[in-house]
């Protein structure tokens, strides 16, 4: 194993604390359309924690059924947030834009207007990516397509500390593909050998691992094995655990 010179890092789960995302993007969905489409606000904002898992439901079962060779990561997100904005109005029992791009195009702009007010991020992030970024090259490789993991870094003020925010769109593969993190170290120009993944997810890390990266799981309740290389309890635990290891390889 090389010197480790570069860092990809999950959002959800890692950066920010999904669990705290969910009750203010309810409130922000209300503010958003309420004053555009009708509705109270928290009318709004009930219906999409009510719609909200089929729609998710409908989206993973259709990148589990994934062709590479016709699969269009771009189109799934206007294929979910088409779904997303349609199941809300008949939800609401209010009329949607006719067109599906009209859809999609005003699903977009709510979460452009969302996601930079949101903040969920868990304790000492900041500072820690401040402190990674001093010493690494900073990617990110996440679930969240590159455009919103732009607004979720930027309202945390981190989003230019990253040498770019790599999601799904950017390789073209939905993120359990177990080829996600090789086309992500192919298109960066970084040899996996040189490189650590963090995740929350165990099998999200699978692909990282095979392609010659070291692994780093974020997880309370998950001990070292196999299949991760480290476990660490959060982001702020990540620079000390990489300073002990920069330290084994200078005395290997």
């Amino acid at each position: 194993m090389g010197r480790i010179r570069y860092l990809f890092l999950d959002d959800g789960g890692v950066i920010n604390d999904n669990s705290l995302r969910a009750p203010q993007w309810r409130r922000l969905v209300g503010e958003f359309f309420g004053p555009r489409l009708g509705g109270t606000k928290e009318a709004w904002a009930e219906v999409n924690r009510a719609v909200f898992p089929g729609v998710w439901q409908r989206s993973v079962a259709r990148l589990d059924a994934w062709d590479s060779s016709t699969g269009d990561v771009l189109h799934e997100t206007y294929r979910y947030n088409v779904d997303w904005l349609r199941s809300m109005c008949e939800a609401m029992g209010i009329e949607a834009p006719v067109s599906d791009d009209d859809c999609a195009g005003l699903a977009r702009e709510a979460s452009g207007w969302i996601l930079p007010q949101v903040r969920a991020s868990f304790p000492g992030v900041e500072g820690a990516v401040r402190e990674l970024a001093q010493d690494f090259t900073l990617f990110t490789a996440s679930g969240g397509v590159s455009y919103e993991l732009a607004a979720n870094l930027g309202g945390l003020g981190i989003d230019g500390l990253f040498q770019r925010l790599y999601g799904p769109d950017l390789v073209n593969t939905p993120k359990l593909d177990p080829t996600f993190h090789e086309r992500i170290f192919a298109d960066a120009g970084v040899d996996p050998a040189s490189a650590v993944v963090v995740d929350d997810l165990p099998q999200a890390l699978h692909g990282a691992r095979e392609a010659g990266a070291l692994t780093v799981l974020v997880s309370l309740d998950h001990r070292p094995g196999s299949d991760v290389d480290a476990v660490i309890g959060r982001l702020a635990d990540l620079p000390a655990l990489l300073r002990d290891r920069q330290r084994l390889d200078r005395m290997g």
